[in-house]
């Protein structure tokens, strides 16, 4: 390669890593505009059951689904039954609870919809669910 070839190859470096260094950021931009993310689960355990689907989008989660309590044994009992989310936030790991079935205060059976962002102690800057699960709830 003649002398006066290099020179040129290497001065089209700079323009050619430009171009490399504006794809990520175009790709960056268009991930700005996908589609809500949803995650959903169903479980049947002895205390409980239920249903939940979670939709992010634009930092903020739209939770439904329904709760049953299947002992709803009064004082004898004394729990009732929730979902239990894990986010991830634009801060880190956060955590809460969809709505309770307590067959014991009168609830054995519950229906939410929700964005659990909109309470003021709620998650806040949501990018994606961690973790869901059904459990029990110290009434």
């Amino acid at each position: 390669m003649k002398r006066s070839t290099r020179v040129k190859a290497l001065a089209a470096l700079p323009a050619v890593a430009a171009c490399l260094a504006v794809a990520p950021t175009a790709a960056a931009a268009s991930a700005g505009t996908a589609a809500p993310t949803c995650v959903t689960d169903s479980a049947t355990k002895t205390f409980g059951r239920g249903e939940i689907s979670i939709c992010i989008e634009n930092g903020r989660a739209r939770v439904t689904g329904w709760v049953e309590d299947l002992k709803p044994g009064g004082w004898v009992d004394g729990e009732c039954v929730a979902w239990y989310m894990t986010w991830q936030t634009a801060a880190g790991d956060d955590w809460s609870f969809a709505p309770v079935a307590c067959g014991h205060a009168g609830g054995a059976y519950v229906t939410f919809d929700y964005d659990p962002s909109d309470w003021s102690q709620g998650p806040q800057g949501i990018t994606g669910v961690k973790n869901v699960s059904l459990g029990l709830f110290d009434a």
